[in-house]
């Protein structure tokens, strides 16, 4: 019986490890990531505008009333530097590191002039801005009834929201400037760096991670904001605290993988993407809704239909497109590049 039950063994050992190195290779196969989409496209696809007005400086109502002069200074100062953070890559990471919230540590570590460029900085302001802005949060605006979710608070926010900028006040003392760490950092990183003296006023810029960016507003900590545009329309709508002064980064959001002939190339894929509900997931799902693309949540492909998987930050899609679960990937730069050079490099 004893010697019965040790052939038994032996013959599932042997078998356990016949199967084993099959089953590891089915296990890992990585996504080739041979091409890169940049989201602009296909919106200017479905809605005939080139660009989307993806982050905005709001300034507090309050401070437009009595520091109008600084608030266009600022502005003023954001549009002059433009191209800096392009021809200064290095000094643009520094200066995010530097003003990093204590405690935390940002997730640009490095960058290129190519990724900034890919970012679309590019300060317009409020009154410029109006007509991309409002094509922008209409997506919002129809995708509150399909989602049944506060996205905007139920409407487009009215033309006093584009904050008209003018000369006089007085300067303040202080000032409290917040944005989220990623590429929206970039823009004010120009300031940062230089220490750009305005009207006399103390200063202090604090990169935050994406997630804390709501509080600082919500709030009222912060007197000036780089936020999510469709973020910055339903503070207006709920109590007019904040209002638009300038559009910053005009869609940073791209689509790696395989090889794309457009947003049909995902229909019977899985794409990974970024943060359920927010900004990255609502623009795709509502390109695909233009389209007449059909899409689910699933973890696997779903036939004729587009796959969505969802996952918690930009390092978590690089790894699923290493291991195979996902065909593509929707990601917002500079984490769009390191997926594409990183695992295009080792294709």
């Amino acid at each position: 019986m004893k010697n019965k039950s040790m052939t038994r063994i032996a013959i599932l050992c042997v078998a356990l490890i016949a199967v084993l190195p099959f089953a590891a290779c089915n296990c890992y196969s990585p996504t080739a990531v041979t091409d890169r989409m940049d989201v602009q496209t296909l919106w200017k696809e479905v809605t005939g505008t080139a660009e989307y007005p993806q982050a905005c400086l709001v300034a507090k109502s309050e401070l437009l009333q009595t520091c109008a002069g600084f608030v266009k200074s600022f502005v003023d100062m954001l549009k002059a530097e433009d191209g800096w953070a392009e021809n200064n890559p290095q000094e643009a990471v520094a200066a995010i590191k530097d003003n990093m919230q204590e405690g935390t540590a940002s997730t640009v570590t490095s960058v290129t002039k190519e990724i900034v460029q890919r970012c679309h900085i590019k300060t317009v302001t409020a009154q410029d801005s109006k007509t991309a802005a409002e094509n922008y949060l209409n997506l919002f605006l129809d995708m509150e009834t399909e989602l049944s979710q506060d996205l905007i608070g139920g409407k487009l926010p009215n033309a006093d929201f584009y904050a008209a900028l003018s000369e006089g006040g007085t300067s303040p003392a202080s000032v409290k400037v917040f944005m989220p760490d990623g590429a929206t950092a970039l823009v004010l990183s120009p300031l940062m760096s230089k220490k750009t003296e305005i009207g006399g006023a103390d200063i202090k810029y604090t990169v935050v991670p994406s997630s804390l960016i709501a509080q600082k507003v919500t709030t009222g900590e912060a007197d000036l904001a780089v936020v999510p545009s469709n973020l910055a329309a339903k503070l207006y709508n709920k109590n007019g605290k904040y209002k638009l002064v300038a559009t910053l980064t005009h869609g940073n959001l791209y689509i790696v993988g395989g090889d794309m002939q457009g947003a049909e190339t995902f229909a019977g894929k899985t794409v990974g993407v970024i943060g359920e509900g927010q900004v990255p997931d609502l623009v795709f799902r509502y390109i695909l809704k233009r389209k007449g693309i059909a899409y689910v949540r699933s973890d696997s492909a779903a036939e004729g239909k587009v796959a969505v998987r969802y996952y918690v930050d930009g390092g978590a899609i690089i790894q699923a497109l290493k291991l195979g679960q996902i065909d593509f990937g929707l990601l917002a730069e500079p984490a769009a590049s390191m997926a594409y050079d990183k695992i295009h490099e080792e294709n």
